[in-house]
């Protein structure tokens, strides 16, 4: 068990589990950080030692006034997004992610992927959950809609890290009626004993 210094501070450890999920549009939110999610939920393998970073700095014009004093912001934008890095490259799940379920095609006996590069293919919005986990703590956050976008080139080449997918989750309104497009959730101790014993009791 490590030593804890500081318990206000968390490091963006990958659950064991996984660290991204994805869910069609309308499948129900998770409510808390250690109920282990459904099986609509697909798990998509493992994300480069980079992680994933989230941006989203809004844009902001201000009015000036004839004496060239600021007197309002405004924000005329706030976009949001995550970069990653998909390292399993025969993972049907992030295959079907990022290309479509009807672009690839597993043969009956599972031993033959065809994909399928469909020009101008647009990803549909999905539900995403990034699960994490810096013992005791647990957290996870919840993307509410989002495309995923592959943005970087694909190499074939001997070298490592081998064939990857460099990725971006563009976030996008969630159309709730709500402004509230990413939620954050903590459970503070979720992976002592007694707290897996109380969501195992549930």
């Amino acid at each position: 068990m490590p030593e804890i210094i500081n318990a206000n501070t968390f490091i963006g450890r990958p659950a064991i589990a996984g660290m991204l999920y994805s869910a069609p549009v309308g499948t129900a939110y998770p409510t808390d950080a250690t109920t282990a999610l459904p099986a609509v939920w697909a798990q998509l393998g493992a994300i480069s030692e980079d992680g994933i970073t989230r941006t989203g700095a809004p844009e902001v014009e201000s009015i000036v006034d004839a004496g060239g004093r600021n007197i309002r912001n405004s924000v005329t934008d706030h976009p949001l997004e995550y970069t990653l890095t998909f390292l399993e490259a025969l993972n049907l799940e992030v295959l079907r992610e990022l290309n479509g379920v009807e672009n690839v095609v597993v043969s009956a006996d599972g031993l033959t992927i065809t994909l399928s590069l469909v020009e101008g293919y647009i990803s549909p919005a999905r539900v995403y959950v990034i699960v994490l986990e810096d013992y005791p703590n647990r957290k996870i956050e919840i993307i509410k809609l989002a495309q995923v976008i592959v943005t970087g080139e694909v190499t074939y080449s001997k070298a490592l890290p081998g064939v990857v997918y460099e990725a971006r989750l563009a976030v996008l309104s969630p159309g709730d009626g709500t402004n509230i497009r990413v939620t954050e959730i903590t459970q503070l101790n979720a992976m002592l004993p007694s707290a897996a014993a109380a969501v195992a009791a549930k």
